[in-house]
């Protein structure tokens, strides 16, 4: 639909360059000394330049969003899945997975930011307060959420383990998110409907609107983008942080990032790690090591279960400086 406002803006901003300024200083205007015609043809021009600079801009800016989208899809697809003949990729698989996931997500919030809708909604104050609201109300459960998981696996304030309930609240605020990608699945069966319609327009050979059916590219990406990264949310939020496997997730962790290898108040064992806990940090919290090794990768696509017996013997002992 042609923006009649947005015409009239480029009708002036153009009479406005087809008008110079004599040396006297007044205004000698180019509409007194061309003819009808040729005022209507330079319009006709500076509007013909102006879209096709437009349609180019448009242009590269699908190429870049759409190579973002294929990016992220190939990392996840190719090194991502571990299976290559080189070593090096092989064993940072998980990372390429991580960078495609977070290629999918660009690709997917800036697909909804240029999308009419959502664009139209961003100009609302209430619907960016609430969308702040529900934010801030989903942090809140996250955290209640992190904070009961690390006093039941430690049996001590989670205060004490800062960087790990920071973690696991970033983990259970995506478990909070499943309305979200149910509305990201409609839009991608929308965007599907979009790909099958030019299917079917392509068999009956119709050539009518031919600038209007190019090949939807970006929605055919946008749907296979949908698809993978709804798979691997799903996986990860009832599988890998569910509830069974919650507390054991906790607690590696926590041992991860808030314990230390050594104490300096006794002598330390390989098997163990340390926790400084106490107003005068004064007593240690010494909890044994899983058999497996502690890792990103571990923690984020293990499906792992507690150890009743290994937490039964995590212990609080003084901490006392040795003479």
């Amino acid at each position: 639909m042609v923006d009649k406002k947005q015409i009239e803006n480029e009708i002036s901003a153009i009479k406005a360059e087809l008008t110079s300024t004599a040396t006297n200083g007044k205004p000698v205007s180019f509409f007194s000394r061309r003819s009808l015609k040729d005022i209507v043809a330079a319009i006709h021009l500076q509007l013909a330049s102006r879209q096709t600079a437009r349609e180019q801009e448009q242009s590269a800016n699908d190429f870049s969003l759409m190579t973002i989208g294929v990016a992220g899809l190939i990392l996840i697809a190719g090194p991502g899945r571990g299976s290559t003949d080189i070593a090096w990729v092989d064993e940072n698989a998980f990372w390429f997975v991580v960078f495609g996931l977070v290629a999918c997500t660009w690709f997917i919030l800036m697909s909804l930011e240029r999308a009419p809708l959502f664009s139209l909604l961003a100009k609302f104050v209430s619907v960016r307060i609430t969308a702040g609201f529900l934010f801030a109300s989903g942090i809140a459960v996250a955290t209640s959420g992190a904070n009961t998981a690390l006093n039941a696996v430690l049996g001590v304030d989670a205060v004490n383990a800062p960087l790990a309930r920071a973690f696991l609240v970033a983990a259970l605020f995506l478990k909070l998110l499943w309305p979200v990608f149910l509305l990201l699945g409609a839009i991608a069966v929308i965007n599907l409907l979009s790909v099958f319609s030019y299917v079917r327009w392509k068999g009956r050979n119709d050539d009518r609107d031919v600038k209007y059916r190019e090949f939807p590219v970006i929605e055919l990406v946008f749907v296979l983008v949908a698809v993978v990264f709804s798979a691997i949310y799903v996986k990860t939020t009832t599988r890998i942080f569910s509830e069974a496997n919650l507390p054991e997730k906790a607690y590696r962790l926590a041992l991860q990032l808030d314990f230390n290898k050594s104490v300096y108040c006794f002598q330390g064992q390989p098997n163990e790690r340390y926790l400084f806990i106490g107003g005068n940090q004064d007593k240690v919290l010494i909890a044994p090591i899983p058999l497996e090794e502690l890792s990103w990768k571990g923690f984020a696509t293990e499906d792992v279960t507690g150890s009743e017996d290994r937490l039964k013997a995590i212990r609080i002992v003084g901490c006392h400086p040795q003479l």
